[in-house]
């Protein structure tokens, strides 16, 4: 076996390199079991029944729809280098006369990921939608950096701007000491700012209204 997760809604990922037969033809095997337990999420109840040709196991649960068990999304086999970026995490506010601040912050894995900080570098740069750079910059000794964007355009929720959902492309090129590209990460982030009182919750200084939401997987 190669990996076990419990829980459902959440993705996950491990590691099948000691497993893979290269230049062969390699089948993935995956187990599901929809069981539910006090522990799971959502909650149920295993109960034994007694019946004429013996005992029968009963599955229990109190929510109104059925209980469904599989893999209901793509499952993908990848490829990194031998130093990569794991992981970005990205935060962003908005100052005033129109402009963004990005944060980032950069894990890296593999056989360099142990060396000192100095010997491994970020350079970032940021797109927008005509794939024009409007900010660039580089991390410091930990992985970690800002971008300033001047202009910025702000992420608005659908109905608060005529132009909402507004998404920069992030670029992340890691590089050594000695300036070899290892790796590059891209992703799609969008500038603006969260805040919140007694009353109210803000999204780029404006207030929003919260109406709720509920969608099934199976919803039109």
């Amino acid at each position: 076996m190669v990996i076990k997760h419990e829980m459902g809604h959440l993705p996950f990922e491990a590691e099948v390199s000691n497993f893979v037969k290269y230049g062969e033809e390699n089948r993935i095997t995956v187990m599901c079991d929809n069981a539910l337990i006090q522990t799971t999420v959502p909650q149920g109840k295993i109960s034994e029944v007694k019946k004429d040709g013996g005992v029968a196991i009963v599955q229990s649960y109190t929510f109104d729809f059925f209980n469904y068990a599989g893999i209901h999304r793509s499952v993908h086999l990848y490829t990194t280098p031998k130093t990569f970026i794991e992981e970005v995490e990205v935060t962003s506010n908005l100052a005033e006369k129109s402009v963004g601040h990005i944060y980032y912050k950069v894990k890296v894995s593999g056989t360099a990921s142990n060396e000192a900080d100095s010997a491994l570098q970020i350079h970032v740069q940021l797109y927008n939608k005509e794939g024009v750079v409007v900010a660039n910059g580089t991390s410091n000794g930990d992985l970690n950096g800002a971008l300033e964007v001047k202009k910025v355009k702000p992420w608005w929720p659908y109905l608060m701007h005529p132009e909402p959902g507004y998404l920069y492309q992030m670029e992340l090129l890691l590089y050594t000491a000695d300036n070899t590209l290892l790796d590059v990460y891209r992703l799609k982030v969008g500038i603006r700012t969260l805040t919140w009182n007694n009353s109210s919750f803000l999204i780029n200084g404006r207030p929003v209204y919260f109406r709720g939401f509920g969608k099934h997987e199976d919803s039109d």
